[in-house]
């Protein structure tokens, strides 16, 4: 619906062992990851949280979510914490993206919404082939 409020957030946890460790803050083309997942976003939500990474919250000037206690880490965890601000905040929506996908296309956050409202599902789910 187009009243909506839609909330954002980005999932910054992990070891990140394959890329040699904090991956939000590894830099692509001189930005950090996060950045590049956070500029689509950000465009598109009333507010922006980073789930897991406190540096990664400061750089980007983005609410900061934990992890919620007693559940085990790891990304369902955080998209279980991400759900909980996004309630306790008011939104109807939130849209989660991991911290490593630093080309989400614009409109990203839209064309999700759109998908989920049009055939009155509760989610939408981005794929690729």
């Amino acid at each position: 619906m187009a009243g909506d409020v839609i909330f954002g957030a980005i999932l910054a946890g992990g070891e990140g062992r394959r890329i040699g460790g904090r991956k939000a803050l590894v830099e692509i083309a001189g930005a950090p990851l996060i950045a590049r997942v956070a500029a689509p976003l950000r465009a598109s939500v009333s507010r922006l949280a980073v789930i897991g990474d406190v540096e990664a919250a400061a750089a980007l000037g983005a609410e900061l979510v934990g992890d919620a206690p007693g559940l085990p880490r790891g990304a369902l965890s955080g998209i279980a914490s991400g759900l909980d601000w996004a309630a306790r905040g008011g939104a109807d929506w939130l849209v989660v993206a991991p911290c490593d996908t630093p080309f989400l296309p614009a409109g990203f956050v839209a064309r999700l919404h759109a998908a989920a409202v049009s055939a009155d599902a509760p989610s939408a789910c981005a794929r690729t082939e």
